[in-house]
């Protein structure tokens, strides 16, 4: 739809032969207002185009866009743009990060804000075309606001018309296009729809031409009763009541040719609807720019200025300004802005102003929707640019001004502003001076009324008393000093609550009152622990806590399946020897410990640690078996469950299903070697490899162990098998087997045959 609008607005300007920078901002314009298709059309016929035009146009406009998708080089395609929906950034790889072990029991620190610090990204910003910024360099940086009723233009423009159904405005002039309905009914009956050609004429058939351009509607009644009268006498009989009527209307309206000039993105002539008002008219060229005035839009009609609208009138109340008709070649002017100035802060309308010669201070505040309750009264702030005639005297072209607004809201004099003028309205501060604190060991912590006076007993009962375990014989009030220096004043809290004026005291605002409590007065202790555990993490050391306890409160090992996976046989106390102040390990057994044996019941300390193994840590993530030796795949192999035999292991090394493969072979004897106890040592434990091939329940088809390793034999290890050699003029020389009767004959022909150049009267055969 963008496209289309891109080829109407472009197709107008080629029609006018704008420059390339009015096209520009037509673009622009038409982007904004948000039309359909149909009233993009309707917007260039406005402008007095024909169908065949735009339509010309727009065809001319799509094979210039055709041309110049043929001329994009290929190149270009290969650009690496950002696809839809995608961001354009490098996702860079997170660092993994250590998993934090959770403290069961223990509140996470509050940071507090002072703690945070808020840093610039550095981004550009982008800033709107229509928001002013007067900052000069080393100003700090304000958001930037935007002109106030400017944007009220970006709609359609058939949306502000005026109904075309109703009374034609009485001053309506005649002119080439209108139509003009003429009816003749009683004696006579007559019917006509006449339309004023280019000359200004309408044809009446059996009467003529009839001159009517720049008549109104009771000048033009009056002139075609006289000419209807001298054809049909019934109209105005002389001296008798007429007995034939006359009755003139106007049918469909020529558009309104207009002019307008001064501070808008287009000057020049506009065709607007016959039924358009100097109000209505502004949203055919999207008003003025923010270069033009708001405050002072003319109407020049014959050279002279007829009419002139403020449009803040209508943004700030409502309410219509006086309008007026438009007629043909009437001038719409835009002056430059009157006086411009910004307020910001709070207030309920920030923006950027334009104000009137007369008016002042109050006025902005009023049109900027008045102030918020908020608002600081006792000191606003004033940017002032200084004015030329002023600077060399002041000595300075910026400067700031403070300003009571109390004083100039209740006074009545006017306080005046200047052009360019920035005015900040600041806020009360978030400081409530008739509240103390009570925080720590009471029912109900938080921030209390002073009201008239407040002793500090009573404030504890409107806490809600004390907790059980407060500290009484101290209690803390801390107490903010004229020059904001902070004064700790100590006391009993026993002779506070026994009503002792010398300690039950007056507080005063601000004061923050802090109860202690035992458990803050005794350190809490704690132990640990770690590693395989459905819940590891720090607990909180209890009175008669033992090792089976702390590993209950872990999750504990109900869990047959959690409990599979982990190394039962050794588990770790580590705690703080009393004599010296360094660590020892105490070694224990996890699973006497879980039946509540061995160290089971032993009594913790403070700072001890539980550490728990998993199998994977101790024994692997995965176990293996091995086969070498006379085996089709000889390798290492996954040791499964615990039921893997030897029988199962080669079988996965292939077998001994080939008869031939078998009988090469040995059978009476393969070795298993396996590690001792000590998990270093191995030991070699020999067993009959027929045997367990043969049956594979024998009681030699022994289930394997993590670490094992099964070594087949050869028959050619125990069966030496002889050789013979041969060299010289033969095809295949090397060493051959000896086989049963061999002759020096038969080893040539094992070697392929002798040569074709052999010197054949003599051989030699050396023997061991």
């Amino acid at each position: 739809m963008k496209n289309i609008f891109r080829i109407i607005i472009i197709s107008t300007g080629l029609l006018l032969g704008q420059t390339a920078e009015q096209i520009k901002q037509a673009k622009e314009v038409i982007q904004r207002t948000g039309m359909s298709e149909s009233q993009a059309k309707d917007a260039a016929k406005a402008q007095g185009y024909t169908d065949k035009q735009i339509d010309t146009a727009i065809q001319k406009e799509k094979a210039t866009k055709t041309e110049l998708g043929k001329s994009v080089p290929e190149s270009s395609e290969k650009i690496g743009l950002p696809e839809l929906g995608k961001s354009n950034e490098v996702v860079q790889k997170q660092p993994v990060l250590e998993t934090i072990v959770p403290i069961v029991g223990e509140e996470l620190p509050i940071i507090g804000n002072d703690d945070l610090e808020i840093v610039g990204d550095g981004d550009l910003e982008v800033v709107d075309e229509t928001e002013l910024d007067i900052e000069s360099e080393g100003q700090p940086a304000r958001g930037a606001l935007t002109y106030f009723g400017y944007d009220i233009f970006a709609r359609d423009p058939a949306l502000f018309q005026a109904t075309s159904v109703g009374a034609v405005d009485p001053n309506y002039l005649i002119g080439p296009g209108d139509e003009i309905i003429v009816m003749l009914w009683g004696e006579t009956q007559f019917r006509q729809v006449l339309t004023v050609d280019r000359e200004g004429f309408v044809f009446i058939p059996e009467i003529g031409q009839v001159f009517v351009n720049g008549l109104n509607l009771n000048l033009l009644e009056s002139k075609l009763f006289r000419v209807f009268s001298q054809s049909y006498a019934s109209l105005n009989p002389q001296g008798r009541t007429p007995t034939t009527f006359l009755d003139v209307s106007l049918g469909n309206l020529r558009p309104l040719r207009i002019q307008v000039l001064g501070e808008v993105a287009q000057p020049g002539a506009y065709t607007v609807s016959p039924s358009a008002s100097l109000f209505s008219a502004l949203y055919y060229f999207n008003g003025p720019t923010t270069r033009g005035s708001l405050r002072d839009i003319q109407l020049i009609r014959g050279g002279k200025k007829i009419a002139s609208i403020d449009f803040y009138d209508y943004l700030l109340t409502g309410k219509k300004p006086k309008d007026q008709k438009l007629q043909l070649d009437d001038v719409i002017f835009i002056p430059r802005r009157l006086k411009t100035v910004t307020i910001e802060g709070e207030i309920n309308r920030s923006g950027i102003f334009e104000l009137k010669p007369k008016e002042s201070l109050t006025d902005l505040i009023a049109m900027a929707g008045d102030l918020k309750i908020t608002a600081y009264l006792d000191r606003a702030q004033i940017d002032r640019i200084v004015p030329f005639e002023d600077r060399a005297e002041l000595g300075m072209d910026r400067m700031y001004t403070d300003v009571n607004l109390e004083q100039v809201l209740k006074s009545a004099d006017v306080f005046p502003l200047q052009d360019g003028d920035r005015m900040q309205i600041f806020s009360v501060l978030d400081l409530r001076q008739n509240v103390v604190d009570l925080r720590g060991a009471v029912t109900r912590p938080g921030s209390y009324d002073l009201g008239d006076s407040l002793k500090l007993s009573e404030l504890i009962n409107k806490g809600d008393g004390l907790l059980g375990d407060a500290y009484l014989e101290r209690i803390d009030v801390v107490r903010i000093k004229p020059d904001f220096t902070e004064e700790l004043i100590k006391l009993d809290l026993g002779q506070v609550l026994d009503g002792n004026p010398d300690y039950d005291i007056y507080l005063r605002g601000l004061d923050r009152v802090r109860v202690y409590g035992m458990t803050e007065m005794v350190p809490r202790t704690y132990v640990s622990i770690t590693g395989h555990a459905k819940r590891p993490g720090r607990f909180l050391l209890q009175e008669n806590m033992t090792l089976y306890d702390l590993i209950f409160k872990a999750g504990g090992y109900v869990d047959e399946e959690y409990k599979k996976l982990t190394y039962l046989k050794r588990a770790e106390l580590v705690r703080v020897s009393k004599e010296s102040d360094e660590k020892e390990i105490i070694p224990f057994n996890l699973g006497l410990v879980l039946d509540k044996q061995g160290i089971a019941n032993t009594a913790l300390r403070t700072d001890d640690a539980i550490r728990i193994y998993s199998v994977n840590e101790i024994e692997g993530d995965t176990r293996y078996v091995s086969i070498s030796g006379h085996v089709k795949r000889p390798g290492q192999y996954e040791l499964f469950a615990g039921n893997m035999t030897l029988y199962d292991l080669i079988f996965k090394a292939g077998g001994f299903d080939d008869p031939l493969y078998k009988s090469q072979t040995f059978l009476s004897r393969a070795d298993l070697i396996r590690f001792d106890n000590d998990r270093i040592t191995q030991s070699i434990i020999p067993f009959n490899l027929d045997a367990v091939l043969s049956d594979k329940n024998n009681e030699q088809n022994i289930i394997l162990l993590p670490g094992d390793e099964i070594r087949v034999y050869s028959e050619i290890v125990f069966n030496t098998v002889e050789s013979v050699s041969i060299n010289g003029i033969v095809r295949s020389p090397g060493t051959y087997n000896l086989k049963t009767g061999m002759t020096l004959k038969d080893l040539i022909l094992e070697a392929g045959g002798l040569n074709a150049n052999v010197y054949r009267y003599r051989a030699e055969v050396a023997r061991i």
